[in-house]
């Protein structure tokens, strides 16, 4: 059986730390970015039992985000370097008192008797909007629109009553998490979300153990 040392990822520009609970963490060298790896000696537990089913695995996870008040930006099978495996993408509110968001994106490898995961987190710091912002003027000299009626003033007491609405909107997936952007905006969490699953996929090298071990069913797929 694969275990967590079978997994092996390229550690330039991560520094690692102390296991927490179980779960081997990193942070990024540049930025307050964390990649974390999990590992489980059992099958996964919360997969479709349809599973490798797309519609059903993307159906779940957006069921998942509407409890936890977060939104999906991708969900997508891939076979990195033979292995099965899917990667998501998912973007939070920050915890903390902030206007900024949080994203998720995470490689899951799953087998019938075991499963690695690996998944970095990175957060929106300093000015927010910028990347709306750009999308919205891209878009706009690609597809000009007739002007719209400006929307309703919101009406708040307080600035801080304002930012406490912009905080407590439902998250939603926009036109401008779409990868294209991600050029424009190099630095923003999105973009960095993403290009650390890249030089993941391409990067990963996995032991024997790895390559014998039966790649996950769902139980209806067995």
């Amino acid at each position: 059986m694969p275990t967590a040392e079978s997994f092996h990822v390229s550690m330039v520009g991560w520094k690692l730390i102390e296991p927490v609970d179980g779960q081997i963490v990193w942070v990024n060298e540049g930025v307050p970015d964390v990649r974390i790896q999990r590992y489980g000696r059992f099958p996964p537990t919360d997969l479709p039992p349809d599973y490798p089913n797309i519609e059903s695995h993307r159906a779940m996870f957006e069921r998942m985000m509407n409890q936890s008040q977060g939104a999906v930006i991708s969900v997508d099978f891939l076979k990195v370097k033979g292995i099965e495996a899917f990667q998501t993408i998912f973007k939070f509110h920050m915890p903390e008192n902030s206007l900024g968001m949080r994203y998720l994106g995470s490689v899951m490898f799953p087998f019938m008797n075991c499963f690695c995961g690996f998944t970095f987190q990175c957060d929106e710091y300093g000015t927010t909007g910028t990347r709306e912002a750009l999308s919205y003027m891209v878009e706009s000299r690609l597809n000009p629109q007739p002007p719209e009626a400006p929307p309703p003033p919101v009406q708040v007491s307080s600035m801080e009553g304002f930012f406490d609405k912009i905080r407590n909107a439902p998250v939603r997936r926009l036109p401008s998490d779409d990868e294209q952007y991600d050029s424009l905006v190099p630095t923003h969490p999105l973009t960095r979300t993403r290009r650390y699953l890249k030089e993941l996929v391409e990067t990963i090298e996995f032991d024997d153990e790895v390559r014998s071990t039966a790649p996950y069913r769902g139980i209806n797929n067995r």
